[in-house]
């Protein structure tokens, strides 16, 4: 367990170790994520271990740059399984010279055992339309597979 969450710290500073683009709006890939990434994505989550699929929405609506370069969007989530529904924050960083993704789920409301402790990391595809992610828990371990396609592109 101890070295699962040594994994999950190494794989953070990865993802942010290098983060020194440019901020400016001159930087095309940028610019790019800002004004042509996806209002809503939709599709499933997976745990490993479990045969269970959960139906997946995320609508994005606030995306901004941070000071080390990073694309940052706020939004909402809905997580629909065969137990109810449950209504999540989310806030997903884009690393644009690599197309790395780090979606965090805050707050959540509907399911008293949803688990926030831990992140989805992967990738965002270049065409900004599909996000491929393995959820990792923090104190577990646990994974899962995120899955989720543009469903609404207007910003």
């Amino acid at each position: 367990m101890r070295s699962t969450v040594i994994l999950i710290l190494i794989a953070g500073l990865l993802f942010f170790s290098g983060c020194k683009s440019k901020t400016s709006p001159d930087n095309p890939e940028i610019t790019k994520i800002k004004e042509n990434l996806p209002v809503e994505f939709t599709g499933s989550f997976k745990w490993y271990d479990d045969t269970a699929v959960q139906e997946v929405s995320m609508s994005f609506s606030k995306v901004f740059t941070d000071d080390k370069g990073l694309v940052i969007s706020l939004g909402k989530g809905i997580y629909n399984t065969k137990s109810g529904r449950t209504d999540i924050q989310v806030k997903m960083v884009i690393k644009p010279s690599t197309y790395q993704v780090e979606i965090r789920e805050l707050n959540p409301d509907g399911n008293p055992d949803f688990v926030t402790d831990g992140a989805h990391i992967g990738h965002i595809s270049q065409d900004l339309k599909k996000i491929e992610a393995v959820w990792t828990t923090g104190k577990t371990g646990a994974q899962g597979a995120l899955e989720l396609e543009a469903d609404y592109f207007s910003r």
